[in-house]
Parts: structure tokens; sequence; C-alpha cells
């Protein structure tokens, strides 16, 4: 019986390894997260000066590089990719590869203001598929978050595993078919499909609204980083991130208090503000940060022109 209970315990125990292991080698090749890796690799291999956009998939999705490289002559990086990593961790991540003579483009989605600044839930894949990403992880926040939110991630992952695994197959560098080589996610570019974003509103829907509380750790945060942005050589830029016009006028109370608190308090350079970024419902994909290609154009071009007049003034 002992030693039944032996070779049982050590079944279980092996079993649990490869489980894992498979777990790890699936999440290590997530064909869209995994773009981090090949977005920190350009940002390394990048000379200055170079523009850096940081943000979520608003950012990742929604600027055209080339045509930004184009209108300002500076290369581009564009290393938004989720907005659950949290502002906080996005910042860090790319503070080692700043040089002097960058501009570092700061964009975030409104949820940065209110809930995602020290991330979500997002962060569990981001450590599985680029362990990198705990060196950027400053505060007690951060890590509680990765704690909080690990075992309904692992539970969700272990559901799909053969799933995963069935993806994998046939999938290796698909990455590289989603991403270009500056880092704009291109994946949805030639998609027609319509998509009814009439519910979407600037917040995910897990979020009640009335719920959320302007967080005000986010502007010193800033402020501090633009010091240190400068320490280096470079200049940070802040811009509101572009949404659908009508779902800004519906939720314009959130934007505006945004806008009055960085007018009050910030110490950089903020290029637009909310209503000149938004543009018409029909531009949008499948979110309400996310571009068509008219609409992402338009919005380079947007970011371009504000860049060049600031520099002018």
């Amino acid at each position: 019986m002992k030693k039944f209970l032996l070779r049982t315990l050590l079944f279980c125990f092996l079993l649990f390894l490869c489980v894992n292991a498979l777990l790890f080698l699936a999440a290590r090749n997530n064909d869209f997260i995994g773009g981090i890796c090949l977005k920190h690799k350009t940002l390394t291999q990048t000379a200055s000066p170079k523009i850096i956009l940081v943000g979520g998939s608003g950012v990742g999705y929604s600027m055209d590089s080339e045509l930004l490289r184009e209108k300002t002559g500076k290369a581009v990086v564009n290393m938004g990719l989720y907005a659950q990593f949290g502002l906080r961790y996005m910042c860090e991540e790319i503070k080692d590869d700043i040089r002097p003579g960058d501009a570092v483009f700061i964009i975030p989605e409104y949820s940065q203001f209110y809930l995602f600044f020290a991330g979500w839930t997002g962060l569990n894949e981001l450590v599985f598929v680029h362990p990198q990403s705990l060196t950027h992880l400053k505060t007690r926040q951060q890590f509680k978050t990765v704690a909080k939110s690990f075992p309904r991630f692992y539970q969700r992952k272990i559901g799909r595993l053969g799933s995963d695994l069935y993806e994998l197959v046939g999938k290796k560098n698909e990455e590289r078919k989603y991403f270009n080589a500056h880092g704009d996610y291109i994946g949805h570019l030639e998609k027609t499909d319509s998509i009814d974003l009439s519910k979407h509103g600037l917040f995910p829907p897990f979020v009640q609204p009335k719920n959320l509380r302007f967080n005000p750790a986010v502007i010193p945060y800033l402020n501090d980083y633009a010091d240190f942005i400068e320490s280096k050589g470079a200049q940070m830029y802040f811009l509101f991130p572009t949404v659908p016009q009508e779902k800004l006028a519906k939720q314009a109370a959130f934007a505006q208090k945004i806008e009055k608190e960085l007018k009050q308090k910030a110490t950089f350079p903020i290029l637009n503000t909310p209503e000149n970024a938004a543009l018409p419902l029909s531009d949008f994909y499948d979110t309400v940060y996310h571009l068509r290609k008219p609409g992402r154009r338009a919005r380079t071009e947007k970011t371009a022109a504000a860049y060049i007049n600031f520099l002018e003034k």
C-alpha cells in the first residue's frame, strides 16, 4: 500500500511537471503577446534619434510608424501592445533604451488613469511570454496584481492547453506576420468585416464606469518620468488617445477630468486634446481604440502635425 501511494504521488508529480512544461511552451508562443520580444529587439537595434510610441493596443493597432517616420524624419519604434500591462510597466520597460535625441510619446488609453496604471490580468500573460518583464515591475501593487489574478489565469490556461498546443503547430514565428518592422500591429488592416461597437465605451466591458475613481498617482509618476527622460537627453510628450467622437461625447466627463488634472499638474508637453484626437466611429475596427487603415493614417497625420507644430513654436 505504501509503495502504491508513493508511485501514485510520483506519477502525479511527473504529470504536473509535464502539463506545466507544455503550458509554458504554449504560452511562450502566444502569437500576439509574443510580439513584445520583437518590439524590444527593434527598440534595442534602432539608432537614435528615434520616436518611441508607448501605450496599449490602441497604439499598437492604430499608428502608422512608417508614415510618422516620413513626416518627422525620425525612426519610429511602436512599443504599444496591451493596455492591461499598465502604464507604469510600459514606461519602465523602455528606460534602458532611451538615448539622447529621442522623443517618447506617451499615449495611454483612458483606463490607465482610472484602473490599469499598475496593470491587470494581462501582466500574467506577459510574464509567461516574456519572463524578463519581471525586472520592470517596480511596485508592490504590480506584484499583488500578478499574484491576485494568477489562479484565474492559470485555470484558464489549463482549460485552453489543448487548443493552444494545436494552434502552436505550424505557427512558428507567426508573430512576424502580425507586426511590421517598426512594431506596428498590422494583422487587421486588410479585414473588412463589420463589428458592432454600439455597446462599447471608453472602458472594458467588465468595468462599471460609475465605480471608477481618478488615480492621483499617475500624473506625479509621469512628471518624474519626464524628468528622467530629460536627464538622458531625450524629451517626453503626452497625447490623448484616439477614440470615436460619439463615444467620447457620451463619457466626456472622464476625459475632461484627465485633461483638467494634466493642465494643472503636468510638467511635460501635451500635444493634443481629447476632442481633436477623436475620429468618426466608422474608422474603428473591433474596439473603440483599434483603427482601420484610413483612420490609422488620419490619426498618424494628426500626431505628426502636432509634434512638428510644437517643435516649430
